[in-house]
């Protein structure tokens, strides 16, 4: 289904949610802007960890490097954080986690580590990770970048993942570009979402990411500045919280698809497909109300199970014979907050559920 909004931008591949089939993967889009007093120029180009995007992207560093040294003028940077040579450029307004769900042939992938300067321009320099050893099926904290260095007007965000623990010297040619977002001051709030592609491309080491990983974004406030937009989901009905639910990385079922069984209860989600009535399938309904990408389920404040069924029947069931309940998780919620759950696993027959609270 194509997403309704604008809070979901997947950056390498185009879902069908009701049959569920994956689009041939496409390179994700990488702009960075480079401005003079007297002209401005423009550069586009397509990362993924492409060696072609990467040289672009480095000529483009080039370039605003050479232009700010010509003025005479540099980008004041912030108290670093983190990161190598990206320390010397200013702190991102953006804050930004990432969700691991690489799973490789249908097999969990390895740990990864987060870096927001390009592994291949280091010559030896030293990297600190921005987060580490983010594991299958785990969604990091939220982190701010650091914006490249020494560029007037580039306020792209640019993070690598690198399998965890490798050199980033020496292992550089694993890692692969996983950002991709324009820092235009709105404060944005985004979740990386790590997935299986088609990689690793032929001459890739077995361990390489180039290729393999998949990137999609949710944009939970702000805006990447490239035309995706929070928020995730409009904030919930008065003194209710909400479950955010998302299964665009769940297998086919071969049937009607997921459905969500809040405290065993079948209430169906807020915007859910006006044909299952009385059902809690995991859809989002392009003219749903209120709108989203996401299922909302709304709820009471408290503690919560919640588990998943996997229907592979391809006729409707009744809210009896929602039984086989799987990825049983104890959610907790307050008034007013939104919870992220996403469901995903190898086989309709081992699901699982990762939870991303969206901060207040």
């Amino acid at each position: 289904m194509r997403a309704p909004t604008n809070s979901r931008r997947e950056t390498t591949a185009v879902y069908d949610r009701k049959r569920r089939t994956v689009a041939s993967p496409t390179s994700m889009r990488f702009s960075l802007l480079v401005a003079t007093a007297a002209a401005a120029v423009s550069i586009t180009a397509c990362g993924g960890g492409s060696p072609n995007a990467s040289s672009a992207a480095k000529a483009a560093n080039s370039a605003g490097a050479a232009i700010s040294a010509a003025l005479g003028s540099a980008t004041a940077a912030s108290a670093p954080t983190s990161g190598g040579k990206a320390a010397a450029g200013p702190t991102s307004t953006a804050s930004i986690r990432i969700l691991n769900l690489y799973a490789p042939g249908g097999k969990p992938g390895p740990a990864v580590d987060i870096y927001d300067v390009q592994l291949n321009e280091l010559n030896g320099a030293k990297a600190t990770p921005l987060l580490t050893n983010v594991a299958y099926g785990t969604v990091s904290k939220y982190v701010h970048p650091h914006l490249p260095p020494g560029v007037l007007y580039t306020k792209a965000v640019q993070l690598e993942a690198l399998p965890a623990g490798e050199n980033p010297n020496t292992q550089s040619g694993d890692a692969t570009s996983v950002g991709d977002l324009i820092d235009d001051g709105s404060n944005a709030e985004v979740t990386e979402i790590l997935s299986a592609a088609s990689g690793p491309l032929p001459g890739q080491s077995a361990t390489s990411l180039v290729g393999a990983v998949g990137v999609s974004q949710r944009i939970e406030r702000g805006d990447d500045g490239q035309g995706g937009k929070g928020p995730a989901a409009p904030t919930p009905p008065g003194g209710q919280a909400e479950l955010l639910v998302d299964d665009t990385l769940a297998p086919q079922t071969g049937g009607t698809g997921y459905f969500l069984m809040v405290d065993r209860s079948c209430a169906p989600p807020l915007n859910g497909d006006p044909n299952a009535k009385g059902l809690p399938e995991i859809f989002a309904a392009a003219s749903g109300s209120p709108m989203s990408s996401f299922s909302l389920f709304a709820t009471s404040p408290g503690t919560h199970q919640v588990s998943v069924i996997a229907w592979t029947s391809g006729q409707a069931p009744t809210c009896a014979q929602l039984t086989d309940l799987q990825a049983k998780t104890s959610v907790t919620v307050t008034a007013g907050q939104q919870l992220e759950l996403y469901v995903y696993g190898n086989a309709p027959t081992s699901m699982h559920i990762t939870t991303a609270p969206v901060p207040n």
